[in-house]
């Protein structure tokens, strides 16, 4: 099972790899890697070392996960987006369709940052190198999606 880390608790870590670092022949690093599989999630090393989820432990940068947003903004009839929709009762363009609606508040939304075959991460090795915290992304994440542009 994959380890998940709050920012504290993440914090909690480091502070703890620092203070035993001198206590091991292995000491904590930074090291670099690459996503070669997310159905198990394995990151290579090297040639020869390819960590699978016992010995990573993944923070929020490298998973997908739920926050909480506000907005407020209006939406808006444009016939280059064609905004066109219907309201309960009243079906598709049976009213003026040149209004805009609020959306505002606080909104849960889902990031997609869950980590994708081929991006190149970076590792802290723990004392001893039996764990490696995920810590993010070394270049910027894979997407898709709809995009306007």
């Amino acid at each position: 099972m994959v380890g998940v880390l709050s920012n504290v608790a993440l914090l909690n870590t480091l502070k703890a790899i620092a203070q035993q670092v001198n206590e091991d022949g292995k000491p904590s690093g930074i090291v670099f890697g690459t996503v070669i599989s997310t159905e198990p999630l394995q990151i290579q090393l090297n040639q020869s070392l390819i960590l699978d989820e016992d010995f990573l432990v993944l923070t929020h940068n490298v998973l997908d996960h739920y926050v909480d947003i506000t907005v407020s903004h209006y939406t808006v009839n444009d016939a280059f987006l064609d905004t066109t929709h219907a309201h309960p009762h009243a079906g598709t363009n049976s009213f003026d369709s040149h209004h805009k609606h609020a959306y505002q508040g606080r909104k849960k939304i889902m990031l997609h940052y869950g980590l994708r075959n081929g991006e190149k991460v970076m590792l802290i090795r723990d004392q001893g190198g039996q764990k490696y915290v995920v810590l993010d992304r070394v270049e910027d994440p894979i997407t898709e999606g709809e995009w306007i542009g």
